[in-house]
This record gives C-alpha cells, structure tokens and sequence, in this order.
C-alpha cells in the first residue's frame, strides 16, 4: 500500500513539474509576443511622429515663404506711396524730378513681357472661354476652353435619347456672393470643374513658358501668381486655394511649383516690381 501511495505521489510530482514547465513556457511565448507588439507600436509611432515633424515643417516653409511675399509687397507698397508723395509734393524741383526719373526707370523692356494669345481652338485671342467638356460620366475632361463650346458627340447610344453631356461653364460663380437660387446649376461640384480647368490651363502655361524662355527651370524659376477679387468671401478664397493647390495640379509640374494666390488690387500694386511677365487670362 505505501509502494502504490508512493508511486501516486511520485507520478502527480511529475504533473506538477510538467505543468510548471509548461506554465513557464507559455509565460515566455506571451512575454515575448508582447515585447514584439511593443516594438511594432513603438515603431509605427515613430515613423508617424516622423511624417508629422516633416509636415510641420512644411507648413512652418510655406508660412515663411507668405510671410516673405507679404513683406515683399508691403515694400513696394511704402515705396508708390513715397514717390506719389514726393510727386504731389510743392516743394519738388528739377533735380528731384531727375533723380525721381532715375529711380522709376522701369525695371522690364517691353521685350521682356509676352502675353499669351494661343489657346487650344484658337489663336490670335487675348482669352479663352472658361469652359469644360466632359465625358459622359463627367469625370474626365475631353476638351476645354473655345473646342469645349463646339464639340458634339459622333452617334447617340440610343435612338430617341440624347446622351450628349453639356458644356460645363459659369462654374465660378459659385464663388460669388450671388444667393444660391441664382448660381447655375452643374452636373459636377463646382470645385472639381475649377480644379480640371487649372489643371487644364496649368498645361498650357507649363509648355508655352519652356517655349519663351529655353532652359528655364519652371520648378525654381517661376512664380505662378492666380489672382481673384478682393471680394470674395474668406470661404470662397479658401476653396479657391484648395482648387489650386489640388494634388492633380502640382503633379503637372512635379509637385514642386511656386503658387502664389493673392487678390486682384495687391496684384495691380506689386505690377511695377515684377522682373519679368508673362500674361494668362481667361474671360471673366
């Protein structure tokens, strides 16, 4: 009876030392799955503290970049209000009207300013028709400005039924102040035609600039200026900067152009600073 007492006691001693062992091992395996997770988190984390340090600093340039423009303008802006001082001023003599001559010399030749007036469909005008034709779905451009106007689909898919889509025009006046019941009605978002037709026109200024001007670095060496009223609601200057700077766009010019978006009168004010000119217009 003690040999099979024993022999119980041994045998659950055994057990006990299989079940530790096994405790142990699975405490290992959890230990170490969880130090595994921790490094996948801590990793993750890192790269995207990463990503946001590198967009913060980003923004933190372009913030830098407007503030520089700003500063810019402002100069320019002190500098007209000096001279129409000095102009108006009683106390002007010859000599000041000869120094004020050689200060104002303008800083371009006429050579120097070209003002485009080849636009697909046309030629020899000033502008194009702000104008998108899409294809039936409306989601790709078919053609845009004076061709958009007349273009008309070669057959109908179903006899008796018109499946010609329409011009897309007038899109900007969403961004007027115009009430809602007034502005037209358009089979897309007024901010995906805006950003088609900048993507559009932003072709054609990227290949007549390389024309004009041979060897130009458009990446460094160009300054695209997109002006819009002074009017404008602060929502609809916001869309208009979204539309602008719409990933689609700065992929024509690899991502890296220099836009500038400021209101018509701050343009007509820094006009007589501007080195050298090149003129893009659409109708109104």
């Amino acid at each position: 009876e003690n040999k099979r007492i024993r022999q119980q006691h041994e045998s659950l001693q055994e057990e006990n030392r299989e079940t530790l062992r096994i405790n142990s091992e699975l405490k290992e395996a959890l230990q170490e799955k969880e130090n595994r997770e921790t490094l996948r988190i801590n990793s993750e984390l890192k790269v995207k503290l990463q990503e946001r340090d590198e967009q913060l600093e980003k923004l933190q340039q372009q913030d830098l970049n407007f503030e520089k423009q700003k500063i810019e303008i402002q100069v320019i802006s002190q500098n007209i209000e000096k001279t129409l001082e000095m102009l108006e001023s009683d106390e002007i003599n010859e000599n000041n009207n000869k120094i004020l001559k050689e200060k104002n010399k303008p800083l371009i030749s006429e050579s120097m300013i070209h003002t485009n007036y080849d636009w697909p469909g046309s030629f020899g005008e000033l502008k194009t028709n702000t104008v998108l034709q899409y294809d039936d779905e409306y989601i790709n451009v078919m053609s845009w400005g004076a061709p958009a106007l007349f273009k008309r689909p070669p057959f109908k898919k179903k006899i008796g039924k018109d499946n010609e889509t329409k011009p897309v025009e007038l899109f900007k006046l969403h961004l007027s102040n115009l009430p809602d019941e007034l502005k037209p009605k358009l089979p897309v978002r007024y901010e995906k035609a805006i950003t088609d037709y900048l993507r559009e026109i932003g072709k054609v200024i990227k290949e007549t600039i390389a024309s004009r001007w041979i060897g130009i670095d458009i990446l460094h060496q160009v300054l695209l200026v997109l002006t819009y009223p002074a009017d404008y609601s602060d929502k609809a200057k916001a869309i208009m900067r979204k539309c602008a700077f719409n990933p689609g766009i700065k992929k024509e010019f690899q991502h890296r152009i220099n836009i500038s978006i400021p209101t018509q009168p701050t343009v007509a004010v820094a006009h007589g600073a501007v080195k050298t000119q090149f003129y893009f217009s659409s109708d109104s």
